[in-house]
């Protein structure tokens, strides 16, 4: 009867937090959520392998996958596109999602935009 007393208003706290963090989150797309990170984002689109390596979930394997597939398909429209990564978890990126950016350069005068294939 104790515990009850104790749990029943923490837990009624909690619910209250999670409901007011989750509706300030609601509406915007997930690229556009701010994410907690306390550090400086990393550009897919420009990041060299070693600076890759530096994030979370990425070993030198993905690292190289990713330079890989932005040399051969142009750059990440968003960092959405890296969920396609093989075995990469929800959770591996949602890490990883706070961290990395997709900066598109500037087209070119007469450039030809970059087509994705399956999309």
């Amino acid at each position: 009867m104790r515990l009850r007393k104790t749990v029943e208003p923490l837990a009624g706290a909690v619910f209250f937090l999670l409901l007011a963090v989750c509706t300030g989150l609601q509406g915007q797309p997930p690229e556009e959520r701010e994410l907690p990170c306390g550090a400086e984002k990393i550009d897919i689109n420009s990041a060299t392998r070693r600076e890759l390596e530096t994030l979370p979930g990425i070993g030198s394997a993905r690292a190289a996958m990713i330079v890989r597939i932005r040399e051969a398909n142009g750059p990440f429209r968003s960092v959405g596109e890296l969920r396609a990564l093989p075995r990469l978890t929800n959770k591996q990126f949602e890490k990883l999602r706070c961290r990395v950016e997709a900066v598109r350069p500037p087209a070119a005068e007469g450039a030809k935009p970059v087509e994705r294939g399956g999309e």
